[in-house]
């Protein structure tokens, strides 16, 4: 009955949404990419590809791509034959796929339209449908489940905001969670949280963090100078402050806190890495603002700016691999914080915000071991920044402390991979 409700309103929802849409992909040009797939018509080379028994793997972007692609590779340890299929939400994510090699088993989801999706399965007949973090699509989950296909929620989490928001819809979820094999969840927080959803006690796992297990990116010396040489400075003169994934709103704060840094170090350099590299034209002006010079990543030829903008996707691990100090952004503003790991893996000091909803177990275990610093606004961000490049003995401990703690915690991976293949085996045996 639940389910015969959420159908009924998401169509009703959708038809209309849908002629807006139309109207806005043809005015913007925006969103054309994948178009129909997400009406639940499959690329040719998916239609023509017999699917039955593969394991299909759903994800939203970039970051839960590196999830899925970590997952797969250990699957294929152990069953070198692994069909896999992947879709994705946006074309971020379906772009790093595509990278990744996973082009000619790749689609974008279609609407969650239960006579869309369900046509949809049973063409694709998956044998295991693994979903990535907090990618709890009822109608999915439905259709996946009435066809025989097995249901695992991966590398879980549910941020404060997702729990508000679905807390009022709890009797729903309920209904919605039952059918899935196992949640395994990121933290004890995460958890409790899938609990309150309505999720069965029995099924759920704190398995620890996947991107724990993300391997760092091999960054080579060469590599190094090369990013040195582009961007025109001396290492042994040269302070770098790298700023990942920020939002709207923090980066007039970040500027105005590199501003009271340049007062003291004048050769500081600022790389300036927004979440989404569209949003390059709205920061422009609150760099020149600050009467700072500049230059986009794209167009940097050798000449020293002090901040660099960068517009390209894919290379922040590239830039944390010279920093001297590194911020992780999304953490200035209400937005719950991203991703530590990747610089404790590179080894350097880590500084992040207030607003770490999203990672608080991560963020106070890194705080817990002395891994990493929490400022409270933009001027406290300036003043521990200046410390550490004042004390390059800190900045060392620091350091290996984080990557120490990012490599204590890994194995996420494997003992998500063995719990499905055993519940897998268990159910054809």
């Amino acid at each position: 009955m639940l389910f015969f409700l959420y159908r009924t309103l998401f169509t009703i929802i959708f038809i209309p949404g849908l002629i807006v849409f139309v109207f806005y992909v043809l005015i913007t040009g925006k969103h054309r990419h994948g178009f129909l797939q997400r009406l639940g018509f499959l690329p040719a080379r998916l239609r023509q590809e017999n699917t039955a028994g593969c394991i299909w793997f759903h994800t939203v972007s970039a970051g839960e791509i590196l999830i899925a692609d970590a997952l797969i590779r250990e699957w294929r340890n152990h069953d070198p034959d692994l069909k896999v299929i992947l879709s994705v939400i946006n074309e971020t994510g379906y772009r790093l796929a595509q990278e990744k090699g996973y082009e000619e088993a790749l689609f974008y989801l279609p609407a969650d339209l239960y006579w869309i999706i369900r046509r949809t399965v049973r063409r694709l007949a998956p044998k295991a449908l693994v979903l990535i973090e907090t990618e709890l699509w009822p109608g999915l989950i439905h259709a996946a489940t009435k066809s025989g296909c097995r249901c695992y929620l991966v590398n879980g989490r549910i941020s404060p905001k997702n729990l508000r928001r679905s807390w009022r819809f709890r009797f729903f979820f309920r209904d919605a969670l039952k059918p899935i094999e196992f949640f395994f969840m990121q933290s004890r927080i995460d958890a409790k949280r899938i609990f309150q959803l309505g999720a069965d006690r029995s099924k759920v796992r704190v398995i620890g963090n996947v991107k724990f297990d993300k391997p760092a990116r091999t960054i080579t010396g060469e590599d190094k100078r090369e990013i040195r040489k582009k961007l025109g400075i001396d290492p042994d003169k040269t302070r770098i402050i790298v700023i990942g994934s920020t939002h709207p709103t923090e980066e007039e704060k970040i500027l105005g806190a590199f501003r009271k840094i340049l007062e003291k170090h004048s050769d500081a350099l600022l790389i300036l890495a927004p979440r989404h590299v569209k949003r390059r034209d709205e920061i422009i002006p609150l760099i020149e603002k600050e009467n700072l010079s500049w230059a986009c990543w794209s167009s940097m030829n050798g000449r020293r700016t002090n901040v660099v903008l960068v517009d390209t996707m894919g290379e922040l691990e590239y830039f944390y691999s010279i920093a001297h100090v590194v911020f992780v952004a999304g953490s200035l503003a209400s937005i719950g914080g991203h991703n530590l790991i990747e610089p404790a893996l590179l080894e350097k000091p880590i500084l992040f915000g207030p607003h770490m909803e999203n990672f608080k177990e991560v963020s106070r275990l890194f705080v817990a071991h002395q891994a990493a610093i929490q400022v409270r606004d933009a001027d406290e961000l300036a003043e521990k920044i200046l410390m550490l490049l004042d004390n390059d003995e800190q900045c060392m401990r620091m350091s290996r402390k984080a990557r120490r703690l990012a490599l204590a915690n890994q194995g996420a991976v494997r003992k998500t991979i063995t719990a499905i293949m055993e519940n897998l085996k268990s159910k054809t045996a």
